[in-house]
């Protein structure tokens, strides 16, 4: 074997070695990571879903209907 396969070799033996002891194995995310979201947030959050799903929203239909919120932005 040449002295830079053994090099490289090393290297490899190294580089896994730190990537096993400092990267997690699995992750877990806390059980209460957001605790300002709350039953009020869920509801708003929910309905703010169902109206961009409505179909009788005219910014929703065209891109280019005067007057709509969307067109209303980029006129700034």
């Amino acid at each position: 074997m040449s002295e830079t396969h053994l090099c490289a070799e090393r290297m490899t033996e190294v580089i896994v070695s730190g990537m096993e002891a400092y990267i997690p194995h699995s992750f877990s995310q806390p059980e209460h990571s957001k605790p300002w979201f709350n039953t009020g947030c869920s509801r708003a959050t929910h309905y703010k879903e169902v109206a961009w799903k409505r179909d009788d929203q005219p910014f929703r239909k065209s891109p280019d209907h005067a007057g709509t919120p969307q067109n209303d932005f980029w006129s700034i």
